[in-house]
């Protein structure tokens, strides 16, 4: 390309004609020029806005960098806006003097992937797709060139307005604009800053086409979830048979014995299992009386105690609404978290009255396997399903901060 100068300094301009260049700014005033062939129309001037973009554009005028593999170098930058709305569109070349771009919105990269009138299709849903990706309305607004500095291979109208209209399927944006779709897809601020060896500002809240981790993460999550339901189901169920009829132990307990006297022993039985749950049933005639017992089990090879406490108490009378009862003669107790081994039951009772009732001589305690109670299922279910609404919870934090930027309504998108 012969060398040209700017229509407004004649200052020497430098176009690359591998870049297909068409609009170069002027290192000296900031003009913005149209280039032809070997000719070199003004097409505008430029504020103070040009070099600020120059020092202060999320990346340098000039900087080389390898993006994807691909040896690049930063041609030129524009600063555009939809009224107080800024973003940056930057131009990279590579070895052959193809002309890609990135766009910076807010600190968020994203890499164009396709640029043309077919990139995008219309579904018999209605809806907008790109690669299987069904698209969703995301804004519309009108973007004028703020600055510019570097060369483009377009003509640059700084007062003119284009129509723009953002639709999203995370990772990809698309935006139509001058009847054409411009779809970019996004790039993590730490591949930008390896690629191009450069550190930058950390991005502000949540990128447009930000992927949500929680969103890449679904189908694997829905599956973990479902996965762990079913283990506690069938960890329930293996190791949880039905309780046996027949008690471990059993034992007559004397009421009648001072408080003084040492317990009474039962046993000894065997627990196999790492960890036991034992249903202690206690039952004693009681009528207007009362009757506790003392529990220990106590382990055969480590001396190791473990105590419950259960009582029985039974009232009936008559008053002005008619007769009445209150209490049982049955007691039931679940004691958990029994380690394997061999125990016996050391017992201790007593008991008393109330309004010329009759104690008992005697309160009969069995012990039961009671293994997997329903409740440890319970739990384990309401923590699984704890989990995933926690998950579901910051996926929809998430999108609701990404929507925050929008003027519509979220809409599905896969």
């Amino acid at each position: 390309m012969p060398t040209l100068t700017c229509p407004s300094c004649h200052s020497p301009l430098q176009p690359h004609a591998e870049f297909g260049t068409e609009t170069i700014v002027c290192g000296h005033c900031r003009a913005l020029v149209g280039i032809d062939g070997s000719q070199a129309t003004p097409l505008g001037r430029q504020d103070e806005s040009s070099a600020r973009l120059a020092s202060e554009a999320p990346l340098r005028l000039g900087a080389r960098g390898t993006l994807r593999g691909k040896p690049v170098t930063v041609t030129g930058i524009l600063e555009r806006a939809d009224g107080d709305y800024t973003w940056h569109e930057i131009a990279i070349a590579d070895a052959a003097g193809d002309v890609g771009w990135l766009w910076v919105d807010r600190g968020h990269f994203s890499l164009g992937v396709c640029e043309g009138k077919q990139c995008v299709s219309y579904g018999a849903d209605h809806h907008y797709h790109y690669q299987g990706h069904k698209l969703a309305l995301f804004n519309k607004g009108k973007a004028r060139v703020v600055a510019a500095v570097g060369e483009f291979p377009f003509k640059i109208d700084a007062a003119a307005l284009s129509e723009i209209t953002d639709y999203i399927a995370p990772p990809y944006v698309a935006s139509f604009e001058d009847a054409a779709w411009w779809v970019f897809e996004y790039v993590p601020l730490a591949d930008i800053e390896r690629a191009f060896g450069v550190s930058c500002p950390a991005p502000v809240g949540i990128g447009i086409n930000q992927p949500a981790p929680y969103q890449r993460q679904r189908r694997a999550f829905g599956l973990v979830t479902v996965a762990a339901l079913l283990a506690a189901i069938l960890i329930h169920f293996a190791a949880g048979r039905a309780p046996i009829a027949a008690p471990l132990v059993a034992g007559t307990v004397d009421l009648l014995a001072a408080k003084d006297a040492p317990p009474e022993s039962f046993g000894p039985f065997t627990l196999e299992r790492r960890w036991n749950s034992l249903e202690v049933e206690v039952h004693a005639p009681v009528v207007n009386a009362w009757a506790d017992l003392t529990l220990a089990l106590v382990s055969q090879e480590t001396g190791r105690s473990y105590w419950t406490s259960r009582g029985v108490e039974f009232y009936r009378g008559v008053d002005s609404d008619g007769p009445w009862t209150e209490g049982s003669t049955v007691s039931t107790a679940l004691v958990r978290s029994i380690p394997a081994g061999t125990y016996v039951l050391l017992a201790h009772g007593e008991a008393g009255t109330w309004n010329q009732g009759s104690a008992p001589p005697a309160a009969e305690v069995r012990i039961f396997d009671h293994p997997a109670p329903t409740s440890n299922l319970l739990l384990a279910i309401v923590a699984v399903l704890g989990v995933a609404g926690l998950y579901l919870f910051a996926a929809h934090r998430f999108e609701s901060a990404r929507w925050q930027m929008s003027d519509y309504e979220p809409k599905e998108y896969t």
